[in-house]
């Protein structure tokens, strides 16, 4: 905590929420994140969580880029997978690493499954803002979402 008290900072392992119960918080907000999250599937747990974790009548409001609809965005998206299984092999044999500088991309996720994620536990998209990014084929998504109360 803080000195005021108002804030406690959590080490997490960045693949889940687990510290957390359900139901938990006004407001999830994650911006500038989940682009830098190392694969897809990591993405859509952590929206899952994002979701689970708000409480009913709560916002999510989460940030990321997602790939425009683009003839280019499929074969984009095969060039990235085999970049990046390429990059596992490079990293497995310390050709690549931190300490020489090397950055990872991170990963990108399309819109629709970004919104399966949040709906899974609850949240509706109430708006989504579309901005450029230079992130290559992808916009910025800026989703406002609201977790549907108790009945």
């Amino acid at each position: 905590k803080t000195d005021e008290g108002r804030v406690d900072y959590h080490v997490a392992n960045g693949c889940d929420l687990s510290t957390w119960p359900d139901d938990h918080f006004d407001l999830v907000l994650s911006y500038v994140v989940l682009q830098h999250v190392p694969n897809e599937a990591t993405v859509v747990g952590l929206l899952r969580e994002f979701a689970r974790v708000t409480k009913p009548g709560g916002y999510v409001v989460v940030q990321f880029p997602a790939y425009r609809r683009s003839v280019f965005a499929r074969p984009w998206r095969r060039i990235q997978l085999a970049f990046r299984r390429a990059l596992g092999v490079a990293e497995r044999l310390r050709l690549v690493t931190p300490e020489r500088g090397t950055a990872f991309r991170g990963s990108r996720i399309r819109l629709p499954r970004a919104i399966e994620a949040l709906k899974s536990y609850g949240v509706k998209p109430l708006t989504i803002e579309r901005s450029k990014t230079t992130y290559r084929l992808c916009e910025s998504i800026t989703l406002y979402g609201k977790k549907r109360t108790a009945d």
